[in-house]
């Protein structure tokens, strides 16, 4: 009889919106209604303000949208800033609703909520894996994330009997490595250990799925290609069979713009063709 791994799931979470009510009123409860229940969820978050809101779309879009010459710019920018702190592992504390703004159990980091200091955040929810928990698997997804848990304990409980180092997810490559989505990372006990003691290796300019991926690069672990599925509208949702939603692991909603998504809807009906909720 295969006895299922212990997962601890943390959701990068934030206090702004829309992310905060795609949390609470759409992925909150599917947690509820899981099969499996060898798992728990934390929600881990920065501190935020319209100032750090601001300053990460100005870096952003110079990082993205501005052309070669404005990355390479902000790229030596955040090099400079950042590489004093390149072996810096900030303290995840717990925090009550009144702080998390969501009923589940919350950790907060006390730096500043930018797309540049996403690395950092990771860190201190893997130090806390380490430290504070009895988890063999972590699991790190967003608050506009569905997981199907029976399918990826499937996968854990495969993963475990073969490899000892465990670093997957849906695979992407950049310019000198492959990498891991940060939207859906798995890593076991034994590969985080080995990342935290190699923050060097960690590059501070570059988004924090990649600074993971030339990590895992450097210290010769593979990656393991697990799909996922990318939802953008509710007419997708509906043209998939329930056969074949029921053997993928993670959703991820990307659905609308900012200021008009439609995450909550689509994942109401998701974790309702799962079987997911108390009505299905």
């Amino acid at each position: 009889m295969t006895i299922n791994k212990k997962i601890l799931i943390g959701v990068m979470h934030t206090t702004r919106e829309p992310w905060l009510s795609i949390a609470t009123h759409g992925q909150l409860e599917h947690w509820n209604f899981q099969s499996e229940k060898n798992f728990e969820v934390i929600y881990f978050f920065s501190r935020t303000s319209k100032f750090a809101s601001k300053l990460n779309t100005y870096i952003e879009n110079l990082r993205f949208r501005k052309g070669r010459k404005a990355s390479y710019f902000i790229s030596y920018i955040l090099m400079a800033v950042c590489m004093p702190f390149r072996l810096y592992k900030p303290i995840a504390y717990s925090v009550n609703e009144s702080e998390s703004k969501i009923p589940a159990l919350s950790l907060k980091i006390n730096i500043p909520e930018l797309e540049s200091t996403m690395r950092w955040k990771k860190i201190a929810f893997l130090n806390y894996f380490l430290e504070k928990t009895e988890s063999d698997y972590v699991i790190m997804i967003t608050s506009s994330s569905i997981v199907n848990l029976r399918v990826v304990t499937e996968i854990i409980n495969e993963l475990d009997k073969t490899r000892s180092m465990v670093y997957a997810g849906p695979l992407n490559k950049a310019y000198d490595c492959d990498f891991v989505s940060g939207s859906f990372t798995i890593i076991n006990r034994l590969a985080a250990k080995l990342l935290i003691d190699n923050l060097r290796l960690m590059p501070v300019h570059v988004n924090d799925d990649v600074a993971f991926g030339t990590a895992f690069k450097n210290l010769g672990i593979p990656i393991l290609d697990i799909k996922n599925l990318n939802i953008n509208s509710l007419t997708q949702l509906e043209n998939l069979l329930t056969a074949e939603i029921n053997q993928i692991p993670h959703f991820r909603l990307k659905s609308g713009s900012i200021d008009n998504r439609q995450d909550i809807l689509i994942m109401n009906q998701l974790t309702h063709r799962l079987g997911f909720s108390s009505k299905a």
